[in-house]
């Protein structure tokens, strides 16, 4: 069975700051985004910094789980990957 890409990080648009951006990573390790740049150049900024934060071994997150929450994903891998994704806080990159 394939893996699906898991979103490794979430960028806000520094143009539309309504529209957030996904950085995925494939079962290869290879990184992509779902913003202009990346679809027209196959490169942009989104990626180059999520590539660092995870050579750096971390990333952001906008909760805590829970107790129930922290036993699901002991027990089911796919479960701590979906709240993970969800949870992944959305950064503004300026400048980068």
């Amino acid at each position: 069975m394939k893996k699906k890409p898991i979103v490794v990080a979430k960028y806000v648009s520094t143009r539309d700051p309504g529209k957030v951006y996904q950085v995925k990573q494939d079962a290869q390790g290879t990184l992509s985004c779902d913003c202009p740049g990346w679809i027209y150049r196959r490169t942009c900024k989104h990626v180059a910094d999520a590539a660092r934060t995870l050579r750096e071994g971390f990333v952001e997150l906008t909760d805590i789980p829970t107790y129930d929450e922290l036993q699901r994903m002991l027990n089911d891998p796919e479960e701590e990957r979906r709240w993970i994704e969800a949870h992944l806080k959305p950064k503004t990159l300026f400048g980068v």
